[in-house]
C-alpha cells in the first residue's frame, strides 16, 4: 500500500492506493473506452440507432431507417412501373474490426427492407416484408451488383443505400422463392397490374388500399413483424426511437407564401432532409416537378408496366 498527499485548495488529504496489476501502455490503449458522439454514426434517414462498443476492436452499429410514402418509378427487367409506395423501413447492421494497418472497415451483416401502412412510432408498430422483387420472405435484400461506396463515412453509406433503393434495377433473382412478393395478393411476373391500376386511379394514396394491411392477413400469406421483434437482439441497450428532426406537417392549402413561411420554421437538419427529398424526386421523375396538366397515361401491356426503350 502506497501513501499519497493530495492538496485541493486549503485542504490536504493523505490517501492510500494499492497496485492491482501492471501492463504496458501500448497494450492498454486499444482497450481504453472511447465514446465518440453517436451523431457521427447517425444517418439522416435513421430514426433509431443501436451502438455497441463494448469491444473496441469489434464494434457493432445498427440502424432503423425511414422513407416516407411517395409515387415512385421502379424498373425491373427492362420495364418501368409507376407505383404508389407506402412507408418504407430499412434495418442495417454493420460490424468493424481493426488490424492496426488498414484502420476501421465496416462490414454489413444485416440488410432488410419492409413496408407498412403508417409511420413507425413505437416498438409495437407492425412492418410487412417489402412488396418488391429482390427481397426474401424475411425481408433480407438481394443487392446483387448494387450498393454504396464502402470508402465513404458510414452514415453517408447508409443514406445512399436508402435514397437509392427505388432507383436501382430490380430483377428475377429472388422472387421465385417468395409466395407473396406483390400487394393485392399478386405474384410476379404478371402481378403488377393491380398495383399500377390502383396507382392510376387513386394516385399517391393507392397504397392505403392494399388488402395486406387488414387483420386477417397478418401472419398469413403476407409476412409481417413487430418492430420490437426485429430489434429484439439489441433491445437491452437500445436507444429510444428518435423523431426530433422529423419535418413538421405543412398546412393545406400549400400556397407559395405559406410554403415559404413553413420552410423558415425548419431547423438545418430538417431543411437538408427536405432538400434531399426534392432532389430525389427531381432525379427520379423530372416531370413531377412541373405543373401537372393531364393525368399520366400508362402503356399497360401484360402486367401494367411500360417498356423502356
Amino acid at each position: 500500500m502506497t501513501q499519497f498527499i493530495e492538496i485541493e485548495g486549503e485542504m490536504v488529504r493523505v490517501v492510500e492506493r494499492s497496485i492491482v496489476s501492471t501492463a504496458r501502455l501500448a497494450d492498454v490503449m486499444p482497450r481504453i473506452e472511447n465514446r465518440p458522439p453517436i451523431s457521427m454514426f447517425h444517418p439522416r434517414s435513421a430514426i433509431w440507432t443501436y451502438w455497441n462498443e463494448q469491444d473496441p476492436t469489434n464494434k457493432y452499429v445498427k440502424f432503423l431507417c425511414e422513407l416516407p410514402p411517395a409515387l415512385r418509378s421502379i424498373t425491373k427487367s427492362g420495364r418501368r412501373y409507376r407505383l404508389a409506395m407506402p412507408w418504407t423501413y430499412f434495418i442495417f447492421g454493420f460490424r468493424t474490426s481493426e488490424d492496426g494497418s488498414r484502420g476501421e472497415h465496416w462490414a454489413m451483416e444485416e440488410d432488410r427492407v419492409f413496408h407498412t401502412n403508417q409511420k413507425v412510432t413505437s416498438l409495437d408498430s407492425r412492418l410487412w416484408t417489402a412488396f418488391l422483387p429482390n427481397v426474401y420472405t424475411d425481408g433480407r435484400i438481394c443487392f446483387g451488383s448494387t450498393g454504396a461506396d464502402v470508402a465513404v463515412p458510414l452514415s453517408d453509406r447508409v443514406d445512399t443505400l436508402v435514397n437509392g433503393w427505388y432507383l436501382s434495377n430490380f430483377n428475377n433473382d429472388v422472387h421465385a422463392n417468395r409466395p407473396h412478393p406483390l400487394p393485392f395478393n399478386a405474384r410476379l411476373p404478371l402481378g403488377w397490374r393491380a398495383w399500377v391500376d390502383a396507382t392510376t386511379r387513386l394516385g399517391a394514396s393507392a397504397w392505403t388500399t392494399f388488402p395486406e394491411w387488414s387483420e386477417p392477413l397478418i401472419g398469413g400469406s403476407a409476412q409481417s413483424y413487430l418492430v420490437r421483434d426485429l430489434l429484439a437482439d439489441n433491445i437491452d441497450r437500445m436507444a429510444p426511437l428518435t423523431f426530433t428532426d422529423a419535418i413538421p406537417e405543412l398546412q393545406i392549402p400549400a400556397t407559395f407564401g405559406r410554403t415559404e413561411e413553413w420552410i423558415r420554421t425548419l431547423d438545418p437538419v430538417q431543411i437538408r432532409r427536405l432538400f434531399v427529398a426534392i432532389n430525389n424526386i427531381a432525379t427520379e421523375d423530372p416531370e413531377a416537378m412541373a405543373p401537372a396538366e393531364t393525368v399520366p397515361t400508362f402503356n399497360i401491356e401484360e402486367d401494367g408496366g411500360e417498356r423502356i426503350a
